[in-house]
């Protein structure tokens, strides 16, 4: 098994190629301003090489039309591909670098933006902007060292909103792609990868949150070809989704053995009248597939099996699916359709039953001759096909963007994982919350706020966030700049640690800032004269601290009330009791 991975992460800048700023993984960004609708059709165009890419002509015959929301406040005509590009965003190009020092990369002397196409419809121009920044670099696992073949800074697709409908407010964010040569060995080790690579991220400039960072895993076997399975978001999937897929090409390479050769002969027939008794909607077409009768229930792997893979071609031309001979067995349609003992055969319904079965067709003359390559989607720790795998004519030069030298550029420093672990346990942390610091979306905004009072912000952004969003506060809402203001103030003395909690519930719900939200609630810290009133009428330590814990600093409380608190705690060794006991004022 050969493996490689890419992980492509968004950063925190305006976007690539113009002024605006979005961030689709806070909520409810975009949701502001006017929208404008764009509606566009793809054509595939030749690349730089004078060939039309595969996956782009697999697209193109699709003939869609997709719909585009651009919203006022996170878009603008670059995105609508109505104005050029403005020079490349040197911000992002600095993070970027400093991520590729990091992992030992060699930068190139000048940054060439190319235009990769791209027809599914998540670019509005039907291309992506990508450029080469740097290569040949490493980073170290448990398994041994894995390369970095190439780090890349792109535009980031749009996000979709329905079937051929997308929103422009995602499109042009900065992406940085990091992809492995194909040194890793398994699924296991993937994953590590992954985490490893993540890890890293975590002390760069980088968006958080569901979709901010996604990986695309490499995958192939002796016999079977190169796949590329896309938009794994969870790590977690990783180490079955690898398995799965050598899995599922080990039993396609079986299954060519077996079927020696089998040609596919069917044609495309309308068998709505004999499809009767399966009760499909509108017209009803079907085929033949010769020599498959009983292997479409060939399990691939656990919860696949060869009728489904099937299928997925009929879905990536926009049908439902397909219902095939091994699911329920009719001598009408298999009659029609010219099967013999031995054949199969699928029907498919509705406008796009033709080219979904054409699909299935060619797919099933393809099992007695090859595992193809091909761009398969994540689906939990399996994957599903999305379209033929692109080759390099694809790709083509921007012409709008001038070059630009590395030189001009300063990296932004990025902190190696262990040097970062070094700095949170001199700062104050212990070794478990330092680990757990390390791992957190916040490491960064931990990092920029820990010389307030390190163990309170650690515990805040650890602990306290996740209470509150259990409680079903909308933490999402809460910027690095919301962070940053709520440290600081504390670090003022605007509130004491008890009210952090509701303070920080109170900014997410009513996405307000630190000091409306500690005014609305009534929490602003006491002062000392404050407390020396309040002591003169509200009696003891522990009856003030009921009252006021909220608002009032323990050690000054205790200072105002000016002695001990009452109440002993009693011991079991009686000799320490009694000098507990003698050293408390009642």
């Amino acid at each position: 098994m050969k493996c490689g991975i890419e992980i492509h992460q968004r950063l925190d800048t305006g976007k690539l190629f113009c002024n605006c700023y979005a961030n689709p993984s806070a909520d409810g960004t975009g949701a502001g301003g006017g929208k404008t609708l764009i509606v566009r059709r793809m054509r595939a165009v030749a690349g730089e090489m004078g060939g039309v890419d595969a996956a782009a002509g697999f697209e193109a015959r699709k003939a869609r039309e997709y719909g585009y929301e651009a919203p006022s406040d996170s878009s603008c005509l670059v995105e609508c591909d109505e104005a050029p590009p403005f020079g490349i965003n040197r911000e992002a190009v600095a993070i970027a670098l400093g991520i590729a020092l990091a992992l030992h990369c060699k930068p190139v002397e000048e940054l060439h933006v190319m235009r990769k196409t791209v027809l599914d419809g998540s670019a509005i121009s039907g291309f992506q902007r990508t450029a080469l920044l740097a290569t040949d670099g490493h980073i170290d696992t448990s398994q041994g060292r894995v390369g970095i073949q190439s780090v890349c800074v792109e535009e980031e697709s749009a996000g979709i909103l329905g079937k051929n409908r997308f929103r422009l407010d995602r499109l042009g964010i900065p992406l940085v792609e990091i992809a492995t040569d194909a040194s890793i060995k398994s699924g296991s080790h993937c994953r590590e990868t992954a985490e490893a690579i993540g890890l890293l991220l975590r002390g760069a400039r980088i968006q958080r949150g569901l979709g901010s960072i996604r990986q695309d895993v490499n995958v192939s076997i002796d016999g079977g070809s190169r796949v590329e399975i896309k938009g794994a978001q969870e790590l977690s999937a990783l180490d079955g989704m690898v398995g799965n897929e050598v899995v599922r090409q080990e039993a396609l390479v079986a299954l060519k053995e077996k079927l020696g050769g089998t040609k596919q002969d069917g044609k495309i027939t309308d068998v709505t009248k004999e499809a009767s008794a399966l009760k499909l909607r509108g017209r009803v077409v079907g085929v033949k597939l010769r020599g498959l009768a009983g292997l479409l229930k060939t399990e691939l792997y656990a919860g696949k099996r060869l009728g489904s893979e099937l299928a997925d071609y009929a879905r990536a031309q926009g049908a439902g699916g397909i219902m095939h001979s091994d699911e329920r067995d009719d001598a009408a349609i298999g009659k029609a359709l010219g099967c013999k003992k031995g054949d199969a055969w699928a029907v498919c319904a509705g406008e796009d039953a033709e080219p979904a079965l054409e699909a299935v067709l060619g797919r099933a003359q393809l099992l007695s001759r090859c595992v193809p390559e091909e761009t398969r989607r994540a689906d939990g720790d399996g994957s599903a096909f999305m379209r033929p795998l692109p080759g390099s004519a694809r790709m083509y030069p921007e012409t709008d963007v001038p070059l630009l030298l590395l030189k001009e550029i300063v990296p932004e420093k990025i902190q190696p994982v262990a040097k970062r672990l070094e700095l949170f346990e001199k700062i104050g942390l212990n070794d478990d919350l330092s680990k757990k610091m390390l791992r957190s979306q916040h490491s960064r905004v931990f990092e920029e706020n820990a010389g307030v009072d390190a163990m309170f912000v650690a515990t805040t952004l650890l602990e306290t966030l996740r209470n509150i969003g259990r409680e079903g506060a909308p933490v999402k809402t809460l910027t690095d700049g919301a962070f940053r203001e709520f440290f600081a103030a504390y670090d003022e003395g605007m509130f004491v640690r008890a009210a952090a909690a509701g303070i920080l519930k109170e900014m997410a719900n009513a996405k307000t800032g630190v000091a409306g939200a500690v005014e609305k609630l009534g929490l602003r810290r006491m002062t000392k004269a404050e407390l020396k009133e309040a002591a003169k009428a509200d009696g003891t330590f522990e009856e003030m601290m009921r009252k006021y814990r909220l608002r009032a600093d323990p050690a000054e409380l205790k200072e105002a009330v000016g002695r001990r608190p009452t109440g002993c705690i009693p011991r079991l060794d009686a000799r320490r009791s009694e000098r507990h006991t003698k050293g408390c004022s009642e």
